[in-house]
């Protein structure tokens, strides 16, 4: 049996999609223009914040009989949401900022998949709203960024960072890289290579170092897919290379950190030290979300410790050890999905902290939910199998029977 996203919705998919490409700096936009932490504004704001969330945790466990994936899943987004909502209450230096991005782009949309396991009916419509948003954001590079000198210094634009725009353009690429070898149609396919050639310089021109690794792992488990794919992943890699700017500040980054010389990777060192020394001050219920004020140790499973303590880390271990199965189960009946999982999880490995990571924790949680479906759906297929082979066999049985209790012809 085929397996297709059936009987699902259409609206929070869209959400989910547009936050994993743009909601990012949308919500940094909006949570800085409501105004002061005592404004009447930022209170109202966060309060229909919480009511939001307060609604889909209570519809999950109302309706747990039909919530489509594990409890367990959602374990350790629960927990995480205990942390932030401490560090709220305790006025925490951006906690405020922390528990609003992650309640609307990662634990709503979540909730969301968890009962509703909404996505369009088919992959095809859901590569449609990866590709519109993506366009949008790289025309919005070249119209609104630094579209004269693209290579060097890092581009940008008001409430788009660097890196936002880097995971952007490597969300677009992946994506158009599923219409290759999706479609038969070559007017398709000359459109998807040109829009891979124009985000691809968008990639460079973050000036970020975790774009183009999560870029080369993704699109490395995505062009394996077939021998052609592989030829073609490897003329993109010659196109890159040659236009590969060695004065630019993406490669400037790369050279200094190959040299060991490099600032942020040595600021980042320091903030693991000091997330490890938070975990190990409060193992059990872990220290607080960030590391020095607004920083944190760029790394999913450091950050869980010092933020949840061991029990958050062993429910996110469970959550990972679901997710690997699950994406070895299905992961090339959705391709893009699953590689726009490992996209977020090798950013999560390398920068941004857990509250702003709109892209593994919903896409993870898709592939859970899918896997769960597709054992489900061989299941019910394998008993109704035996359900319509056990009849004919006890009639046979039967007939075998009557023929042999029948008297014969000849007597």
């Amino acid at each position: 049996m085929r397996l297709s996203f059936q009987n699902l919705g259409v609206w929070v998919p869209f959400i989910i999609v547009t936050a994993s490409v743009i909601g990012y700096p949308t919500i940094s936009m909006l949570t800085n223009l409501i105004g002061a932490d005592g404004s009447i504004v930022r209170i109202v704001f966060r309060a229909c914040v919480a009511l939001l969330g307060l609604y889909f945790i209570s519809v999950v466990f109302l309706r747990m009989s039909s919530v489509k994936v594990r409890i367990g899943a959602l374990a350790f987004l629960f927990v995480y949401t205990l942390r932030l909502f401490f560090d709220l209450v305790r006025d925490l230096p951006n906690a405020d900022f922390a528990w609003t991005r992650f309640t609307l782009t990662v634990l709503i949309p979540c909730l969301a998949i968890a009962v509703t396991a909404s996505l369009p009916k088919t992959e095809a419509s859901f590569r449609t709203y990866i590709a519109v948003c993506g366009i949008v954001v790289i025309l919005s590079y070249y119209l609104l960024g630094n579209y004269s000198n693209p290579f060097h210094g890092r581009a940008g634009f008001t409430n788009l960072n660097p890196i936002a725009l880097g995971h952007a353009a490597v969300t677009t690429i992946l994506c158009f890289s599923t219409f290759l070898f999706s479609t038969k149609s070559w007017k398709v396919k000359y459109a998807s290579i040109a829009m891979i050639l124009l985000a691809f310089p968008v990639v460079i021109a973050s000036g970020s170092r975790g774009p183009l690794i999560a870029l080369l792992v993704a699109g490395t488990w995505l062009y394996l897919h077939n021998w052609r794919m592989i030829l073609l992943g490897l003329s993109f890699l010659t196109v890159a290379a040659l236009f590969w700017d060695t004065s630019s500040t993406l490669a400037y980054r790369i050279t200094r950190l190959a040299m060991g010389e490099d600032a942020s990777a040595l600021g980042r060192a320091g903030l693991l030290r000091q997330a490890m020394e938070d975990f190990f001050s409060s193992p059990i219920y872990g220290a607080q979300f960030s590391v020095f004020v607004d920083r944190y140790p760029h790394n999913l499973f450091v950050e869980a410790a010092m933020a949840t303590g061991v029990i958050g880390l062993g429910l996110l271990i469970w959550f990972m050890v679901l997710y690997v199965k699950s994406l070895r189960h299905i992961g090339r009946t959705f391709p893009l999905l699953s590689a726009l999982s490992i996209q977020g999880f090798v950013f999560t490995q390398l920068s941004g902290a857990i509250y702003i990571n709109t892209v593994f924790f919903p896409a993870a949680l898709l592939i859970i939910m899918l896997s769960a479906r597709s054992h489900a759906e061989n299941r019910k297929a394998s008993l109704q199998q035996v359900m319509s082979e056990r009849p004919s066999t006890d009639g046979a049985i039967v007939a075998t029977a009557t023929a042999a209790s029948a008297p014969r012809l000849s007597e």
